[in-house]
């Protein structure tokens, strides 16, 4: 980190003038009004280098509170400010990740270094492993395989399986609700996605490369190595220190969405159906002419896989906290994911953690 904030250069204050060009051409006029962001958008988004540092200057100016607040806000799924929502001009190049630590570093001097602090850094991180993971392992990030060559598993290319949950028409409505959202907005929460990656990979057994590519067209935030590391992570061919990660959408729901808010707020059709309904699991009491009944049987109904879950050969989370501490280790409950160090540990420490942001 001390190395990074070394080697930042801001921006000039006066550019050399540019090299004479042939005439290329005129720019195509933009009709900003023709792109009116979604009413319910968790971004209405703005490209370009003066928005990106308007967000970051925004989000680390004195008065903010969401730098303190973003480990406990990051698993949301509506609104803002649950995250930093960086990703959205890092993908496209408007902004640096060294800019964005420099001005974290500036924040942490002025109000005081903290866990969620430190959780923005560590979110960075995991973007420059995932590039230097695809730089490593090279095309083997596109294969069905994944980084790590994983065979043995019998992937599926079945169309319309696919193409109800591109489309939102799985029959769960936390899924949908994700999968509306990303096809309305181009924009879903690193929790949606990691849960409607999961429900492809596990519970429909489809080819998980179709739902990256899909991600790849449909993200206004794409970013190739993040993209594809974390599908290969949540289709269990990544880089991930856990056996058969598996994420009960039933449970998911209970933990991030448990009064149904997101789930109403992108399938309105749905809306009146108690929340008990709309987290069960199960098939909902509806006209399948209003929403279809559940395409698939999840892998293990509503009572195995957490959030972040763990599951598969027969160790839950509980299982695997006894086996580590049998073997000298302090054991994490299933669906653990918390870091322990804190700020002052950064240097000469080093703690394994499950995942990145998308």
């Amino acid at each position: 980190r001390a190395t990074a904030l070394e080697r930042y250069m801001p921006a000039p204050a006066k550019l050399k003038p540019s090299p004479a060009v042939r005439d290329v051409g005129g720019i195509p006029a933009f009709d900003a009004d023709a792109t009116s962001a979604h009413p319910h958008t968790a971004v209405p988004f703005v490209g370009g280098e003066s928005a990106a540092l308007a967000r970051v200057k925004k989000y680390f100016s004195a008065d903010s509170p969401l730098p303190h607040t973003y480990k406990e806000t990051r698993n949301q799924m509506l609104g803002p400010d649950y995250s930093t929502k960086f990703a959205l001009w890092l993908g496209s190049g408007a902004v640096s990740p060294r800019r964005i630590l420099c001005e974290l570093a500036k924040f942490e001097a002025e109000a005081g270094e903290t866990r969620s602090s430190y959780w923005i850094w560590f979110e960075l991180l995991w973007r420059d492993f995932f590039r230097f993971q695809c730089s490593k392992v090279g095309t083997r990030a596109f294969h069905v395989g994944g980084p790590r060559g994983v065979t043995g598993i019998a992937w599926k290319n079945d169309a319309g399986l696919f193409e109800a949950w591109r489309r939102g028409m799985t029959g769960y409505p936390l899924v949908d609700a994700s999968m509306v959202e990303l096809n309305s907005t181009g924009f879903m929460s690193n929790r949606s996605r990691q849960i409607v990656a999961s429900f492809l990979a596990k519970d429909m057994g489809v080819d998980w490369r179709l739902g990256a590519a899909h991600f790849e067209e449909t993200l206004i935030d794409y970013d190739c190595p993040a993209n594809w590391g974390n599908w290969a992570y949540g289709a269990g061919v990544g880089c991930d220190p856990r056996e058969d990660r598996y994420f009960s959408i039933p449970k998911q729901g209970k933990v991030y969405d448990s009064e149904a808010a997101y789930i109403r707020t992108w399938l309105p059709a749905i809306a009146h159906l108690p929340t008990s309904q709309l987290l069960g699991g199960s098939r909902l009491d509806v006209d399948p002419d209003v929403y279809p009944p559940p395409v698939v049987p999840l892998k293990f109904g509503g009572g195995r896989g957490g959030g972040g879950g763990y599951a598969g050969r027969g160790r839950g989370g509980k299982d695997r906290a006894q086996s580590k501490q049998a073997r000298g280790g302090a054991g994490k409950p299933e669906g653990g994911r918390g870091f322990s160090a804190t700020p002052k540990e950064r240097k000469g420490k080093s703690r394994n953690r499950v995942q990145g942001g998308w």
